[in-house]
């Protein structure tokens, strides 16, 4: 993104499970190039937001990420990811120029300046559902969004925002939780080569309380289920295959759904569909199945949630898809191609 004046590149994880976007801020950069930094003492524009201006510091509303002040009455922020990570500063306003097709839009953008965090990524870009997020700060009454990330890894993929969103492909339901951001979808089950694991509809159903459903994270790598599916899974791959093998690759990702491609008909591994009212996607081989480097073995892209009873589709298994956002009229656009790069 660009911002501040004069102008600097700032960099951030586009994440739709994030509400508020932040960067880290005029800290001494460790083992990542300065560039990742936002320096915010040589913006002309940068303010910090005032506790007095209780629009913007609203600790009431948003008061996961919004924390009060300091004894400078600075809005302070601080947000706590599943993972443990966490990043606090100041709530912040700076300007940020976009180009929206022939348009130059240039915004107030509310925003987090970290002088402390664990993360590796220099920043977050907040696309939740809520009026903190890029989108609703970009077009307000109109938020929609879409992105395609491509298999081949190495390509430049695009975000789309506002008019030029990618609203195009098979439409399912988004429902609105009146107490959490999320993107929930309706999702009614999860089939294994079409055929449907024992699992009660109640534990993808959306609770008000926010503690069940099935939410789509942009900032997920894989998926996660909620451990009654994710038992109910490993039933069925039993049922099919015989006892799974694990792997852990190199002490980071541990995969308990393991199988040799001999194990699998023809060698192919089954396929997994989520099923939604009158769609059923089905994910692509190569954005499921992880395939062993020097080896037949191939592992299952899905995790237990453990304690977590909220379901979540990540971003690998729609690789090659086309993902359209259209909060307004709560639906989720799902397309199938080849995703355009630059």
């Amino acid at each position: 993104m660009n911002m501040g004046t004069p102008i600097q590149s700032v960099y951030g994880l586009f994440d739709t499970g994030s509400s508020l976007s932040w960067f880290k801020c005029n800290q001494e950069p460790i083992d990542k190039p300065k560039t990742w930094y936002f320096n915010q003492t040589r913006s002309s524009s940068y303010q910090v937001v005032s506790c007095n201006d209780k629009q913007k510091c609203n600790t009431d509303k948003y008061k996961w990420f919004i924390k009060g002040c300091d004894k400078e009455t600075r809005c302070l922020f601080d947000i706590t990811y599943a993972d443990k990570d966490w990043a606090t500063g100041y709530l912040s306003m700076e300007r940020i120029i976009f180009r929206i097709g022939y348009v130059k839009i240039l915004i107030q953008f509310r925003f987090g300046c970290s002088f402390l965090d664990t993360t590796k990524s220099p920043g977050i870009i907040g696309a939740n559902n809520n009026e903190y997020s890029l989108p609703r700060q970009l077009y307000a009454d109109d938020p929609k969004f879409s992105y395609c990330i491509s298999s081949d890894l190495s390509q430049i993929n695009v975000i789309l925002l506002g008019p030029e969103a990618r609203i195009q492909g098979q439409p399912v339901k988004m429902l609105t939780n009146p107490n959490y951001d999320f993107y929930y979808i309706e999702v009614l089950a999860i089939g294994v080569n079409n055929e449907r694991l024992d699992v009660p509809p109640s534990v993808f159903k959306m609770s008000e309380s926010g503690t069940r459903g099935f939410i789509i994270d942009s900032g997920t790598a894989s998926t996660w289920l909620a451990s009654e599916a994710y038992d109910a899974l490993m039933k069925k791959m039993v049922q099919l295959f015989g006892p799974p093998v694990q792997y852990t690759v190199q002490g980071d990702v541990h995969f308990e759904i393991c199988y040799e491609s001999g194990k699998f008909v023809n060698g192919r591994p089954p396929v997994i569909g989520f099923e939604f009212e009158n769609y059923l996607l089905e994910i692509e081989e190569k954005n499921m199945w992880y395939k062993v480097p020097s080896s037949t073995l191939q592992c299952l892209l899905i995790f237990n949630g453990l304690d977590d009873k909220v379901s979540t589709l990540g971003n690998y298994q729609l690789l090659d898809v086309n993902v359209g956002y259209d909060p307004n009229k709560g639906l989720l656009y799902f397309d199938k191609l080849l995703c355009p790069t630059i």
